[in-house]
């Protein structure tokens, strides 16, 4: 799918970089997750594996699973915002 972190998007960690510290985090530890649980998107299941990662990431933090899947989603949001800007140039 292109998400490892051999093939990153400098504009996408540029933005990744603005975020505050428990964003920045919740979501790297989602992304890298995502990559490994789900051979980098290959085999990806959102019914298995979005739960899975979510309560990780709560347990991992210290937050709900709701709170973790929360920022993972709000950080993609802003995610296609800057790579909707950069295609609209």
């Amino acid at each position: 799918m292109g998400y490892n972190m051999n093939n990153r998007d400098p504009l996408v960690e540029g933005y990744i970089s603005t975020l505050d510290n428990e964003s920045r985090e919740v979501f790297i530890f989602m992304r890298d997750q995502f990559e490994q649980l789900t051979d980098d998107g290959d085999n990806y299941d959102p019914e298995k594996h979005d739960e899975i990662i979510s309560r990780l990431a709560g347990e991992k933090f210290g937050v709900s699973e709701e709170v973790s899947a929360k920022i993972y989603e709000d950080v993609s949001v802003g995610i296609h915002k800057v790579q909707m800007e950069r295609q609209n140039k």
